[in-house]
């Protein structure tokens, strides 16, 4: 489960730069 794709190329709350 990545941060970055939480739902569907969704970033909820981690930075762009991580």
């Amino acid at each position: 489960q990545n941060p970055l794709i939480f739902g569907k190329g969704t970033y909820l709350n981690v930075e762009p730069g991580k």
